[in-house]
């Protein structure tokens, strides 16, 4: 069990929190740092004059691959409707053949279902799949997706983003390796996301979730499901401009999760944020996690785990422009931070100043105060007391 000090400010940012990694990752193409990695890039919405077309010239019935999809009156869209069927490498994204109607017809998606099992040769053919679909708010059917090659990723990228969508059966969706999940609801307009009946398989091979819910203004609060996420390397960005957050909880375990930078970045609502239960051991780039969250006063990020030093700039303005009242942390990643701190000059990866004074106890008096790099220069072996803070 980790042992952790507990640190308390009355002002201002004050403990500090380094993370850093394990250079060796299972997979060496998920190494890179996650701006440079994707092909696939954040998309602003698009305007198109067929977008502004009466809905009487709407195709309201066409072909995906050997797959017919047909949308009701109501906005009700049924893929598969036919029979199983089968979406090659060759074919388009989904409606990518309808060019420019491809977004008058997602304009007038509200809800979507799959009837029947389809077999994709690419896992590539989900990405973008409603991207846009403003007003669609639901999708049954992830359990009729199928890869042809088991050992395939499945890219969800921007599956959902611009939508509405708050229920998903994530429940049924079963995959057998990688899986995808970058700016999956990018740009949401729903207040709350709850993820919590996600497949452990699904959990358990998420790779990536970069950007997952980024942008998205009015999203309030996110569940996920208590599960081991064994695969997952970086959650950059996942909630970077969503000013409305007020809540996040991630009972995650992830042993290979890499990089959390500007994970948090911009969430100016957020006042409080429990990460106890976020359980991470390798992290390297913490680049802003924090930064810009100028509401946040209580975090506990307590078993987020140092192993060791990996790079000098892995929590440049990690806590740039918060507040923070009171945070927990693990001692390895305070004495960490304050190495990068004080030696390395890092900007902002440390919530205080090297003049913060640091008391011991509850109760403490004026004269027992101390900095950070004063007290731990003579007790860097004990990881059971309780601090307090004071700028």
């Amino acid at each position: 069990m980790q042992k952790n000090c507990r640190v308390r400010h009355a002002a201002m940012v004050v403990c500090g929190f380094a993370l850093a990694m394990n250079a060796a990752l299972s997979s060496a193409a998920y190494a890179q740092d996650a701006d440079t990695r994707h092909s696939v890039q954040p998309r602003t919405t698009q305007t198109s004059r067929m977008a502004q077309l009466s809905t009487d010239s709407i195709p309201t019935e066409g072909k995906w691959g050997s797959c017919t999809w047909k949308m009701g009156p109501d906005g009700q869209m049924r893929i598969a409707t036919d029979g199983d069927c089968v979406v090659t490498k060759k074919d388009e994204a989904f409606l990518k053949s309808y060019d420019e109607q491809a977004l008058t017809i997602k304009s007038q998606i509200k809800a979507a279902n799959v009837e029947h099992t389809i077999l994709f040769e690419s896992g590539s053919s989900f990405a973008h799949m409603f991207d846009q679909a403003h007003q669609m708010t639901s999708f049954t059917g992830m359990g009729k997706f199928q890869l042809q090659d088991p050992k395939s990723t499945a890219y969800l990228s921007y599956m959902f983003a611009g939508t509405k969508v708050d229920s998903v059966d994530f429940d049924q969706f079963r995959p057998s390796n990688n899986v995808i999940t970058d700016f999956m609801f990018a740009a949401t307009t729903v207040k709350h996301l709850n993820l919590s009946q996600m497949s452990p398989q699904m959990v358990g091979w998420l790779l990536t979730a970069d950007g997952m819910f980024k942008d998205s203004t009015t999203l309030r609060t996110v569940q996920w499901p208590h599960e081991e996420a064994t695969q997952l390397r970086s959650t950059a960005e996942m909630y970077s401009n969503d000013t409305a957050l007020e809540s996040v909880s991630m009972p995650m375990q992830t042993m290979r999760l890499s990089s959390t930078r500007s994970m948090f970045e911009g969430c100016t609502n957020l006042q409080t944020l429990d990460l106890s239960d976020f359980i991470a051991s390798d992290v390297g780039n913490a680049i802003k996690m924090f930064s810009g969250c100028t509401k946040l006063r209580h975090l506990d990020i307590s078993n987020l785990v140092i192993t060791k030093h990996w790079s000098y700039t892995m929590a440049d303005n990690m806590f740039d422009q918060t507040n923070i009242a009171d945070i927990a942390i693990d001692v390895n990643m305070a004495i960490m931070l304050d190495h990068l701190h004080n030696d390395k000059n890092q900007p902002a990866a440390y919530p205080g100043s090297d003049q913060t004074l640091w008391y011991e106890g509850q109760t403490p008096t004026n004269t027992d105060g101390k900095t950070w790099t004063e007290w731990f220069g003579s007790n860097r072996a004990n990881h059971d007391l309780v601090y307090r803070l004071h700028q």
